[in-house]
């Protein structure tokens, strides 16, 4: 069983529910507003005991690390985060707003080669293209461009 558990509240639309399956303590929070929203409640089989307020924190602590390093797209109002999948082998960044996107760096690279090798992808962007998604999921050029590669 996972630690952490990430799911769409059955209750309030909108919200989000992380819930510590070890020491059963929850977070609730409106989606892109977790550290305004948040509201924290304990199972009933919690394991933590009353007036164990350094090991509340510390549970609370390591809980939101977690879903910012993994989820930060869910949790905050930032246009772009950098997240990790949950077993920590793919790293994503992500635009969160119109167009979204997420893009998944494969190799070790320090920041400064990235964003320069970012800012070179920008020229492959072709301004009258349509990105758009066709029936089998596959990116597909907009009818009305049909003919811009094809006759060149």
């Amino acid at each position: 069983m996972k630690k952490y558990v990430l799911e769409k509240s059955k209750e309030r639309e909108g919200w989000w529910v992380l819930t510590d399956t070890e020491y059963g303590a929850v977070i609730q929070f409106e989606e892109r507003k977790y550290n305004e929203t948040q509201r924290v409640t304990f199972l009933a089989d919690c394991k933590m005991q009353a007036g164990d307020e350094m090991n509340f924190s510390r549970v609370l602590r390591k809980m939101g690390e977690w879903i910012n390093r993994h989820h930060a797209s869910i949790c905050f109002e930032k246009k772009h985060v950098l997240e990790w999948s949950e077993d920590n082998e793919h790293c994503y960044l992500v635009r969160t707003v119109y167009p979204r996107l997420r893009l998944e760096i494969l190799d070790e690279c320090k920041g400064s080669l990235l964003r320069q090798k970012l800012q070179n992808m920008r020229r492959v962007i072709i301004n009258n293209y349509v990105y758009k998604r066709g029936t089998d999921g596959c990116a597909i050029l907009g009818d009305e461009y049909e003919d811009y590669f094809t006759e060149q």
